[in-house]
């Protein structure tokens, strides 16, 4: 017999020892642990936060411009947007005492938007304001983006992440509202640069290929990649 059939006979009898002993000797229950078995199945008391209340709280909070102090208000309005001059647009501060008040974040304003709602907050009609349609200014159509990105007036191509969430949010907006304002224009737009961004990459469905998205960011003007710095392909997938 060759070294080779010894050796496989060896490897199979092997495994028929391992995997038959497990059958042999297979737990049959969930092992008793004394100390957890003194642990109720339900704590009492107990008591959950009211997290609709905290988010009505918050949205109280933080979009009242009549508010006065230090650091307030948190939120301020552009009596005309950068990519839709025809409309206000407004912006949140990221974090209370910001050095820059007038530079509010798509991944800080969208889902305030989103998380409002289903808090059962109608941001559409809000105080004479509709906050929906003002959050569209975040959709980068001047600068031929044509997505949603972080800041009303960016570049894409130096984040995945930062790139695909202000687009995620949008469209939980869309599927929260009517459409209004340009909401469907731009729900195709994203589509549609998305689709054109995965076939640069190399994805195909005819014949199926998967894209190639190993990198740090992606441009969606010149639809190139940004192979610098820590690649990010699980936010891509996003």
């Amino acid at each position: 017999m060759t070294f080779t059939k010894i050796a496989t006979s060896l490897l199979l009898l092997l495994t028929l020892m391992v995997f038959g002993g497990q059958a042999a000797f297979s737990q049959a229950g969930q092992v008793e642990v004394n100390r957890i078995g003194q642990m109720p199945n339900e704590p009492s008391p107990y008591n959950v936060r009211d997290w609709k209340q905290v988010a009505q709280q918050y949205d109280a909070l933080v979009y009242d411009l009549q508010l006065s102090g230090q650091y307030l208000p948190l939120v301020f309005v552009n009596n005309n947007g950068i990519n839709y001059p025809q409309h206000q647009s407004f912006g949140l501060h990221s974090y209370v005492g910001t050095n820059n008040p007038t530079a509010g974040e798509g991944i800080n304003v969208l889902p305030s938007l989103v998380s409002a709602t289903l808090a059962g907050i109608d941001k559409s009609n809000q105080n004479g304001r509709n906050w929906v349609l003002m959050s569209q200014d975040y959709f980068n159509k001047a600068n031929g983006e044509m997505i949603y990105l972080n800041n009303r007036s960016g570049g894409s191509g130096g984040d995945w992440w930062y790139d695909l969430m202000p687009n995620i949010y949008f469209y939980q907006l869309y599927d929260l509202y009517p459409p209004f304002g340009d909401a469907e224009f731009q729900f195709n737009s994203v589509a549609d640069q998305f689709a054109a961004a995965v076939r640069a990459m190399g994805g195909s469905d005819t014949p199926w290929s998967p894209a190639y998205m190993n990198y740090r960011a992606w441009d969606f003007v010149d639809m190139q990649p940004n192979d610098q710095g820590v690649p990010e392909p699980e936010a891509a997938g996003a």
